[in-house]
């Protein structure tokens, strides 16, 4: 009987969750570079158990994060490249069961005014993707 507790825990450790919105140490979570004082590349990697649309809104919060801590209350979206950061899997059954770690990279520029044509503010997007995801401010 005391297998079975053991056994759980296990296989609760093996379930795993989202990755959540952390800085990246080499691996899963947000990462950015600076090409210019008002340029940044900014990149989200999701483990296997991330959609890609939460990718996609971590990359959007840490854009408006880099704006608002340059004192930039605007920011466009230059491009944005989605892809996957490989696979990981199981095996079940004889069976290899693949899955994909969603990856979105965005191009920003920062702007200290709002510019012409369309542009994001960016504490509008950081407080309502903290508000989607029921983050503290």
């Amino acid at each position: 009987m005391r297998f079975v507790p053991l056994l759980l825990t296990f296989c609760l450790l093996l379930s795993g969750c989202v990755t959540e919105y952390v800085p990246s140490s080499g691996g899963d979570g947000y990462s950015e570079t600076q090409l210019s004082p008002t340029s940044f590349q900014v990149t989200f990697r999701g483990n296997t158990k991330t959609t890609p649309e939460r990718a996609y809104d971590f990359a959007l919060l840490r854009a408006a994060e880099i704006a608002l801590a340059n004192k930039c209350p605007h920011f466009v979206v230059i491009s944005a490249t989605a892809g996957d950061n490989g696979t990981a899997g199981m095996m079940i059954n004889s069976s290899f069961i693949a899955k994909k770690k969603p990856e979105l990279s965005l191009s920003i520029r920062i702007h200290a005014t709002k510019p012409a044509g369309d542009s994001l503010e960016a504490a509008y997007v950081r407080k309502s993707i903290r508000a989607k995801y029921q983050m503290p401010e």
